[in-house]
């Protein structure tokens, strides 16, 4: 699962081949994950415990990073990923 963005205590990567709807994998250096839809920025699963100011705070600033809102992670990502992601 290619890495598309790193962030202390983690990264978050994306499945090629996953499952609608379009979302980002978040795996911590402690082995815990969860998931964020791509489109609305809300968590899939309960982030780990005492994470999710981290793991949003991360989020949202590659988003910043790359002059995006919260619908636009798509955006940020490598081109070729972008047709697995949005099924276009």
């Amino acid at each position: 699962m290619p890495t598309v963005a790193r962030f202390k205590g983690g990264r978050f990567a994306v499945n090629p081949n996953d499952h609608n709807p379009p979302h980002v994998h978040v795996f911590l250096d402690d082995g815990e994950s969860c998931r964020i839809e791509l489109l609305s920025g809300e968590f899939m699963d309960s982030p780990p415990r005492g994470m999710e100011r981290t793991i949003r705070r991360a989020y949202f600033g590659i988003l910043r990073r790359f002059g995006v809102n919260g619908r636009g992670f798509i955006q940020a990502i490598p081109e070729e990923m972008v047709i697995y992601v949005t099924g276009c």
